[in-house]
Formats: C-alpha cells, structure tokens, sequence
C-alpha cells in the first residue's frame, strides 16, 4: 500500500482531487456568486478537482428545505457532477433526502461520491460500483463530541463498504475521522485528530465488480424467502396431518 504523508501546510505540487469535509459550506455555494467564484480560483490555482459538502438551498428563507449535496469541480472550475445524501441522519435538520447514487465520469475514472451516514448502509456504494465506480470519495462529519468507540464504529462502517465493492475509499472528516481505506478493508491512513491538517495520500482504482455486487446482496433475501417458504410447508403439512387424523376418528 501506498505510505501517506501529512502536510501541515498547502502541499507545493498539484495534487489531482482535493477532498473537503460534509458541510463545508453551510450555504448554497452556486446560489452565491462571490462564494462561487472564489472555489473556481481555488480550483485553477491549485491546479486540482475540488469535491466538497454544501447546501443546495433555492430559498434561503426556508431553512428546512435544502438538500445536503457533494458538489465536484473540475480545475477549471466547472461544475461535473453532484450528489445528494440519500440517507439523511434521523433526528436532526439534514435536509431533504436524495435517490440517485451514479458515477460522476472525469479523466481522473468514474468517481463513486456518496455523503457521510450513505456509508453506514450498503445500498448506496453497492449502486455505485454497479453504475462504474472505480474509487469511493466521501465528504464526511463525525461529530467533535463522538468517542472513541464511536468513532471506531463509524470507521468500520467505512471498512466494510470498502471490501464489499472492492473499492478504495477516502473520507475526509472535520473532526478526525478523514481516513484512507483499502479494497481489503484495511484502513491504511488516518489523522491522529480534527485539528487543520493535510493528509496526501495516493489511492488505486478498481474497475472490477465484486461477487457482492454482482448479485451476492441478494443472497440474505434468497435465505429469508427459502426459509419462509420451508416454514409455510411445514404448516402445510401439519394441519393437513392434523385434519386427516380428525376425519379418521
């Protein structure tokens, strides 16, 4: 695997895609047009892709109506591609949910972007892979107040979607959590905390579809109906048996 290293500083080269946090931005950034142009600039200094969390608000006054989004920008600051966070977290104002989950193409392969909690259930990378994704890139916000424990279990999360799709992943979190993981499920880089720093590190891109995402998720459904059906003949049988020996006394 590739060694990561850490910049405490703007990295001195171009680095192909920078990878910013959920929310980065807690506003509507195309709906801004000051906001906007500073990310374009950003982009053509830099050289690099700019994939980042923001809001997609058409009314700023209804706070409540607004869709959690990962915006992706080419280097020269054009808008490739979005994503909407289709499994909202319960309980708190995180916008309305999404329902697509597609591969975004650009020259770097076909990226698979999904948002923070869309890791924690598999149907979204599993979409993904199967629409051609060849790398996992994921904005992502664990909150500061979060354990260790829970920030172990979240990161497992991420491990997990990683192996089942054969994909490489990386996160990038506001609070420690930003972290590189293999298509083994290793997760082979991580920041020591949420405090402003850099991680660069290389990842691979698979274009392969694994067993899983070929069909295998269907296989706990299969199981379920199998064992419902033995089950219901079963019941069959016996109230069959049941009535016979009714009739025969």
């Amino acid at each position: 695997f590739p060694t990561p290293t850490l910049f405490r500083s703007k990295p001195d080269t171009p680095r192909d895609l920078i990878l910013w946090p959920e929310y980065s931005l807690m506003e509507d950034p195309v709906r801004n047009p000051e906001l906007w142009e500073q990310l374009q600039s950003l982009t053509k200094e830099t050289g690099s892709y700019l994939l980042f969390g923001a809001k997609n608000q058409p009314n700023a006054r209804d706070e409540k109506r607004f869709w959690n989004t990962a915006y992706l920008l080419s280097p020269m600051g054009q808008l490739l591609g979005t994503h909407v966070k289709n499994h909202t977290v319960h309980f708190i104002q995180d916008g309305v949910r999404g329902t697509e989950a597609r591969s975004i193409a650009t020259p770097l392969g076909r990226l698979g972007v999904a948002i923070c909690f869309d890791m924690d259930y598999p149907d979204v990378s599993r979409r993904l892979a199967q629409d051609g994704a060849e790398v996992f890139l994921v904005p992502n916000m664990d909150p500061d107040e979060w354990g260790k424990i829970q920030r172990t279990q979240h990161s497992l999360m991420f491990q997990m979607r990683a192996v089942e799709c054969g994909k490489w992943l990386a996160r990038a979190d506001v609070a420690g959590g930003t972290s590189v993981v293999a298509p083994t499920g290793e997760e082979v880089a991580r920041v020591p905390d949420g405090k402003p720093i850099y991680l660069d590190v290389q990842v691979g891109r698979d274009k392969g579809r694994t067993l899983y995402v070929r069909g295998g998720w269907c296989f706990p459904y299969v199981c379920v109906f199998v064992t419902s059906a033995m089950v219901g003949g079963g019941l069959v049988r016996s109230i069959r048996r049941r009535g016979h020996s009714t009739r025969t006394l």
